[in-house]
């Protein structure tokens, strides 16, 4: 039996829809996620289902957009991205062939200069993950595999016994289990 967190980022991975508290998907093309990241300017990152490039641009009231570059994300297929309360970190969900990614990526390099280096990538193969929110300064995400076992090709056998939660430092990529 498939537990909710599997059947949800399935789901996710062929359709994103509604608003997030992050961010929303703008009503008048939605393929794209906006994400806000200063009082007067969001983040425009494209939604692709398709072959065609998922661009990232940044738009701010008082001056022309900026393309910050494209195809950027581990994975073609973006569903989330969140940014970190402090705005220091952007968390990147994306996703292939239903198999989803986790990547941080330091805020201020992309936002100023294009420069996306995700400083850190989830992979929770062989099973799957999704955020559920900013606490303690961390991201609190959930995986229906213990991410803790490793090789990874080990984790199936946890798949399904139940969700495993765990609380993602975006400063050192550390992983905690929260109980």
């Amino acid at each position: 039996m498939r537990s909710l967190l599997v059947t949800t980022v399935l789901g996710l991975g062929m359709v994103v829809s509604g608003a997030v508290a992050a961010h929303e998907v703008d009503e008048e093309d939605d393929r794209l996620l906006q994400v806000q990241v200063a009082q007067q300017c969001h983040l425009d990152v494209d939604i692709r289902t398709d072959g065609s490039e998922a661009c990232w641009t940044m738009v701010c009231d008082a001056e022309p957009a900026r393309r910050l570059g494209c195809d950027l994300s581990a994975l073609h297929q973006i569903y989330d991205v969140q940014l970190a309360p402090d705005g220091q970190h952007l968390v990147v969900m994306s996703v292939g062939e239903g198999h989803p990614m986790l990547e941080v990526v330091t805020a201020e390099p992309l936002f100023d200069r294009g420069d996306y280096r995700a400083q850190c990538t989830l992979n929770p193969y062989p099973g799957t993950f999704g955020i559920v929110t900013w606490q303690d300064n961390g991201l609190l995400v959930v995986s229906d595999v213990d991410l803790a076992i490793e090789p990874s090709e080990l984790r199936a056998a946890s798949a399904g016994e139940k969700d495993h939660r765990y609380l993602l430092d975006p400063k050192t990529c550390a992983l905690t289990p929260d109980p």
